[in-house]
């Protein structure tokens, strides 16, 4: 990973709020969640108890600059419980996660902040939005 993607997550880090509420990526079968706890290492959200560690929002953003993942050429999340059945990015952002699927997550916060847009129709998309991405 380089550099300039940690450099974004560490400021993701500091807006980071318990209680900040987000909904996963897709309009037919989205859920709602919280942020419950922020560490310096990871979040913790409710009520689906998952803990997403800071490296897994670096991978994610990582994968999608060095893919060239921008408005015109989205990346399909390919989100799965099953890593065999997951997507590209899904798997890249559960590798530092313990394998546990964390990309519904990442996602609305890291639109929240500005640098990825979603698209929420099925199959869900996702790209860079910021100008060092290209």
């Amino acid at each position: 990973m380089c550099d300039s993607c940690r450099v974004r997550i560490d400021d993701v880090w500091l807006h980071l709020q318990q209680k900040q509420t987000f909904q996963t990526p897709d309009h037919l079968v989205g859920v709602m969640f919280s942020i419950d706890l922020v560490g310096p290492g990871a979040i913790s959200i409710v009520p689906q108890n998952v803990q997403i560690t800071r490296l897994s929002f670096i991978d994610t953003l990582h994968y999608l600059r060095e893919n060239h993942h921008h408005t015109l050429n989205p990346c399909q999340i390919g989100s799965n419980n099953n890593s065999d059945s997951a997507g590209p990015l899904c798997n890249a952002a559960r590798d530092n996660n313990g394998g546990v699927r964390c990309i519904n997550y990442i996602l609305p916060i890291l639109q929240n902040s500005g640098l990825v847009g979603i698209g929420c129709n099925q199959p869900n998309t996702t790209w860079l939005i910021s100008r060092w991405s290209e």
